[in-house]
């Protein structure tokens, strides 16, 4: 099981999505961030990630997120 920490303009604090398998695409994270927050608009957002050490952010819907243990 994996998870990701997320934060939204509208939250102060961070909250957690858990998913199974190493790696998703921004669009499946997108999915699962609207499904927990649940907003209204599903998916009426843009989402961008950020590597917190570089600074460098990605922003296409079918960028592969994968995790490393």
């Amino acid at each position: 099981m994996s998870y990701i920490h997320f934060k939204s303009v509208y939250n102060v604090n961070y909250d957690k999505i858990t998913f199974d398998g190493v790696s998703l695409t921004l669009s499946q994270l997108k999915k699962l961030i609207s499904e927990k927050s649940k907003f209204v608009k599903q998916l009426d957002f843009d989402l961008e990630i950020s590597n917190a050490d570089t600074g460098e952010g990605k922003s296409d819907e079918f960028f592969f997120i994968e995790f490393s243990f």
